[in-house]
């Protein structure tokens, strides 16, 4: 009778509802990856099945998609992290920053 009851659960449609949920995917770029100091890079990302996304140092929270221009002193490395329902994701991209001659 229990098998009976879950055939026609399965055959419902019904526990097809719960699904996994994917882990966040994330496209993260800096454009130019070494600069100059006192020169800018463009710092680029996009992230999909997120409800947070924050990059570090300094920046903090963002939106799901954007670009932000940055004029860092040193080198530095910038982490963006996401967190959604099915977990977290990270990526970590570094910035050299060379000095003049």
């Amino acid at each position: 009778m229990v098998l009976c009851g879950l055939a026609a659960l399965l055959a419902s449609g019904l526990a097809t509802a719960v699904q996994q949920a994917s882990v966040p995917t994330i496209q993260f770029t800096a454009e130019p990856f070494t600069i100059q100091q006192g020169q800018s890079t463009t710092l680029r990302w996009k992230v999909d099945n997120a409800t947070a996304v924050s990059i570090q140092p300094v920046v903090g929270a963002v939106d799901a998609t954007g670009s932000l221009e940055v004029r860092p002193s040193s080198s530095v490395t910038y982490t963006i992290r996401a967190t959604g329902p099915g977990g977290e994701a990270t990526v970590i991209i570094r910035v050299i920053v060379t000095t003049q001659k």
